[in-house]
């Protein structure tokens, strides 16, 4: 049985204080077993006389938590450490960022977080499908945004193919490394910006250093808009998508369903009007409907 295991994880305040909301969604085939570098990762900690902290990007970089009282060198180290983990870890990602000052509240960003996962789920449909089971892998950190992953996965997937999982970060490896890209994709947005602090200095160099160096090597496994890179998991000209619902493509539908440019026209049109907040008896006579024609091939 294939089984495809997605790991989430946010950056961002959940009063929106923060100026970027990030959301990043990894991908790993289960078949491909990470058991191995694990062993690697951690045979290197200790080989470097370093402790084995569940990776946690933030406090690293700040000396916070469990890293408080570590010097700059030893969790440079640390970091170090886990950036050759991830380098060689079979996965994909795609991460999402909002601009928070384009929002009135938590519920609005929550929207349309729902309404890009929904695209890019439906993108990456034909592959999505060919998994006997997903399992989401998510913190419930903020409810809103816990319940815009559940809404968003069941209705571009069947919900009897799909497994909700608590994860700590402390748990899970692959957790961790979501942490660690949302970390490199909001210092890449902090860089551009102009927005950079000391702390991401100390550990990152200039916008130079980090654009070629460790940000080139993460956004290798990036799953871009136009195709993603071969091997791995999702094929060459797999895409993902970042906009509006209504900006799915008239002929994946088609492809999928063996329909009609209008019918495929009148379906999207109808797409955003249904992922619309409603009564909870409204959507439940929705979605079935909707998996349906999604599981339909």
């Amino acid at each position: 049985m294939r089984e495809l295991s997605v790991f989430v994880d946010e950056s961002g305040s959940d009063g929106l204080s923060d100026r970027h909301y990030l959301l990043t969604v990894v991908m790993h085939d289960q078949s491909e077993s990470i058991a191995d570098s694990i062993a690697a990762y951690e045979g290197a900690l200790r080989a470097k006389g370093l402790p084995d902290i569940p990776f946690h990007a933030s406090p690293l970089m700040n000396g916070k938590d469990q890293y408080s009282g570590l010097d700059l060198r030893t969790r440079k180290m640390l970091l170090g450490s886990f950036r050759v983990f991830f380098r060689h870890m079979p996965v994909r990602y795609h991460t999402f960022a909002y601009a928070t000052k384009q929002f009135a509240s938590l519920d609005k960003l929550a929207g349309t977080m729902r309404r890009d996962l929904v695209n890019f789920l439906f993108d990456n449909l034909a592959e999505l499908q060919s998994y006997d089971m997903v399992k989401v892998y998510y913190d419930n950190g903020q409810h809103s945004i816990a319940e815009s992953l559940h809404r968003a996965v069941e209705y571009a997937l069947s919900k009897d193919a799909v497994v909700y999982r608590s994860a700590q970060p402390s748990e899970y490896r692959l957790s961790q490394a979501a942490d660690y890209i949302c970390t490199m994709e909001l210092t890449a947005i902090k860089y551009a910006e102009h927005t950079a602090t000391a702390t991401d200095e100390k550990f990152f160099g200039k916008w130079s250093d980090f654009k070629k160096g460790i940000f080139k090597e993460t956004r290798k496994k990036f799953l871009w808009k136009d195709g993603s890179p071969s091997g791995n998991g999702f094929p060459q000209g797999a895409r993902c998508a970042g906009g509006a619902l209504d900006g799915i493509a008239v002929g994946k539908y088609r492809e999928l369903e063996e329909i009609t440019a209008e019918e495929a026209t009148a379906i999207i049109g109808k797409c955003e009007e249904e992922m619309a907040p409603k009564e909870e008896t409204q959507e439940s006579e929705k979605r079935p409907q909707m998996g349906a024609l999604l599981r339909r091939r």
